[in-house]
């Protein structure tokens, strides 16, 4: 009977052997590596060949898929300053816009008032996110704002993510005004959140979509997730019934989420998160706070 080894596997690099013969001792065949000074080889006895052959395959093929998987996104920022950022203003703004503040009425002042916003009081739609009917209206947009803010800080940044937010629920409102036309009230930050959620959802489906020719069929149902995931949440969060105080307006929900879903879009084309340097993700969060700050100068300085 034949006993002398035979080769089923060379390359100049000890570590490629090695790695198939971790392979092999898995599988409790017995093998072996030289090398003549050149190249190094596995080998095995003649017995085991066309099994070790098989495995061999199976672990090269298993290889190139996982080469062929999309990198993941670097974390960037975990968001904490932004969460407490967040929570303070609306926490803060909450009792100002139920009770008031210097005798002003911060309410009707700040509230969502499509008329008055066609009429120039673009304002509106960023004071509008910072007033809430009650504790419960509150509490549900701080939780889920954050929750949607932490995952979109990882992938743009705490920075660029608080102004995209801000953006997107102006924006979100201000279609809210070309769509509905006069007479539409709204307070809340849900249409900023929702627009989060937009952002998050578009902004990773487009990185994704950039690594399309490399992924095999098995894997390219990854491309779609974070569509079908931000479809889902919104599905389960963001539709009911108003209740004409827009607790709960649908309309905003899916124009802030329009809204975001552009301007993720933007970003990820652009690759704006890769190009920002800590210096401006800081004066991209400085001027998402700027936004706010100004709109509600506007608002006490042009008051009717």
């Amino acid at each position: 009977m034949e006993t002398s080894p035979t080769i089923v596997f060379q390359s100049v690099r000890r570590r490629d052997c090695a790695e198939r013969a971790l392979v092999l001792r898995a599988l409790n065949i017995e093998h072996g590596t030289r090398t003549d000074g050149s190249t190094w080889v596995l080998w095995v006895y003649p017995q085991d060949v066309e099994r070790v052959l098989v495995e061999l395959r199976s672990y090269e093929a298993e290889r190139r898929s996982e080469g062929n998987r999309p990198s993941d996104p670097p974390v960037l920022d975990y968001g904490l300053r932004n969460l407490v950022l967040y929570g303070v203003l609306l926490g803060a703004f909450f009792p100002v816009g139920l009770y008031g503040l210097f005798g002003e009425n911060f309410w009707m002042l700040g509230r969502m008032d499509s008329t008055q916003v066609a009429q120039g009081e673009w304002w509106r739609t960023i004071t509008s996110l910072c007033l809430h009917a009650d504790l419960a209206h509150l509490a549900g947009n701080v939780v889920f704002g954050a929750l949607f803010a932490g995952l979109t800080s990882q992938l743009l940044g705490s920075g660029l993510t608080w102004l995209a937010t801000v953006l997107a629920g102006s924006l979100g409102n201000a279609m809210t005004t070309l769509i509905h036309g006069p007479g539409h009230l709204a307070i809340g930050a849900s249409t900023a959140v929702f627009g989060t959620l937009g952002l998050f959802a578009f902004y990773e489906w487009v990185r994704r979509r950039r690594d399309r020719a490399i992924l095999g069929p098995l894997h390219r149902m990854r491309i779609i997730a974070p569509l079908m995931a931000g479809a889902v949440l919104f599905g389960f969060l963001g539709t009911g019934g108003s209740d004409g105080v827009a607790r709960v307006d649908v309309l905003s929900h899916v124009t802030g989420f329009a809204a975001g879903a552009a301007i993720g879009t933007v970003l990820a084309l652009g690759q704006v998160p890769a190009r920002l340097s800590a210096r401006g993700q800081m004066w991209a969060g400085l001027a998402g706070v700027a936004l706010v700050g100004i709109a509600w100068t506007c608002a006490l300085a042009f008051q009717g």
